[in-house]
């Protein structure tokens, strides 16, 4: 009537979608075209064309599903290339580290942006391997268990992964509070045993996770390679830090090397220099020691070498280092001490090795006595070398007065004047006149 009165018509001449009904009584969708047939002066019927455009919907309808899975598709691609490229940013960190408690950062920092959905724990296993210790979280964690045992988490009972999700039947651990949609335990191995767990959770029905079910699979994946890259990180740091021991360390004593003392002692006296404070060096020398291995042998000798060093290791400071310089001689380097504070803490080290009891093979040994020669900066030296030298040669003057005392080397004015050294016999002080100060004259005696 309208198109009749106006010429126009909402529908004439265009088609239209609606749903139509099936004569087996379902729906279908359908497009409608209605056209004039022209008879005289006006439209005198109009014919309908129907057609059924379910073929045609359906096709519509999956190709909106591949272009949503080609868009999802290539969001993951660029997911997965950031998470690659934040993979290798912390590894590269890892493998820097200088401990586990920098390792343990490094995984908490990433882990917020490797998983962004939900929060985590790194648990870790102490040497006594009952309890796996949580050393850092992340994220907005509702407060799981500080610790866990064996019993305590599917992962370590497998070792291997566990996931618990909104549609699995899998059991959730022990140690899991609250009620999240998914988490993950993924045990962390270093050295072919598995050394601690990371878990990963989401916030629970609290907090919606963004985390869908379709990219479960990519999060484990993501999971077990941090777990893969922290571990070799563990067994790179463990190997570093043992090789960094045997190359600072003396194998027989356990106390520090020569390559070391050397090398602490040129750092120290840069200190000392710039904060202006004092250090004290006290040279060591085990007496009589060549008696030892001729009467007992020499597995005797390196009994006695054992003793002294775990001995003096024990009877310093925090702070003060103890080195093996050669031979039956250590040094100790003090810190921040004076002349007359490393003056003391030689006479006492001197007077207690004489209670030290060493046994062999069952057999106590004969007493065991040190000579000790100290000196000091600024007094004796600036230097690496002058220092080495001022206290060498105090302890030769305490070995030819005796043994089994200390000597104090002679200030560098002094000694070109040529006058008296002091020496400490016994705990107690005392000058000696007319001393040497112009270094060894001949072999020293053991």
């Amino acid at each position: 009537a309208r198109f009749a009165q106006t010429g126009k018509g909402r529908l004439i001449g265009k088609r239209a979608e609606m749903t139509a009904l099936h004569r087996d009584g379902h729906d279908f969708p359908v497009e409608l075209t209605i056209s004039p047939v022209e008879e005289g002066e006006g439209p005198g019927s109009f014919h309908a064309f129907v057609r059924d455009i379910s073929e045609r919907r359906r096709a519509e309808e999956e190709l909106r599903r591949a272009n949503e899975e080609l868009a999802h598709s290539v969001n993951e691609l660029k997911n997965r290339h950031a998470a690659v490229s934040v993979l290798n940013e912390m590894g590269e960190l890892l493998q820097t580290c200088n401990s586990n408690d920098e390792l343990y950062e490094v995984v908490a920092r990433f882990a917020q942006r490797l998983f962004p959905w939900g929060a985590g724990s790194l648990f870790m296993f102490s040497s006594s391997r009952d309890l796996a210790s949580e050393v850092t979280r992340w994220g907005e964690s509702p407060g799981d268990s500080d610790g866990l045992g064996l019993e305590d988490c599917w992962a370590l009972r497998r070792g291997r992964a566990h996931v618990v999700s909104r549609t699995g039947a899998a059991p959730r651990c022990a140690h899991i509070r609250g009620v999240p949609f998914v988490s993950f335990c993924v045990p962390v191995q270093s050295q072919g045993e598995v050394a601690g767990v990371l878990y990963l959770r989401d916030g629970g029905p609290e907090q919606q996770s963004s985390l869908r079910e379709a990219d479960l699979e990519g999060a484990l994946q993501l999971a077990l390679t941090v777990s893969e890259r922290l571990g070799v990180a563990l067994t790179n740091l463990t190997l570093r830090q043992s090789l960094r021991a045997q190359s600072i360390h003396d194998p027989l004593t356990g106390v520090f090397n020569r390559r070391y003392m050397e090398e602490t002692l040129d750092r120290e006296l840069q200190r000392a220099s710039r904060h202006r404070i004092g250090l004290g060096l006290i040279m060591v020398d085990i007496d009589h020691f060549k008696t030892y291995n001729d009467r007992h042998g020499h597995e005797a000798g390196d009994q006695i070498l054992r003793a002294v060093g775990e001995f003096l290791a024990v009877r310093v400071r925090a702070g003060d280092i103890v080195c093996r310089y050669g031979g039956e001689e250590f040094v100790l380097i003090l810190p921040d001490a004076s002349l007359e504070q490393t003056i003391e803490r030689a006479e006492e080290i001197v007077r207690a090795v004489r209670a030290l009891e060493v046994e062999f093979r069952g057999l106590a040994l004969s007493s065991v006595t040190i000579s000790a020669g100290v000196a000091a900066y600024p007094d004796h030296g600036t230097g690496k070398d002058s220092l080495l030298r001022a206290s060498d040669r105090a302890l030769y003057r305490a070995k030819e007065e005796g043994r089994d005392r200390v000597c104090v080397a002679i200030k560098a004015e002094v000694a070109e004047a040529g006058k008296s050294w002091r020496v400490v016999e016994g705990g107690a002080s005392g000058a000696a006149a007319g001393g040497r100060s112009s270094g060894r004259a001949g072999k020293r005696s053991r």
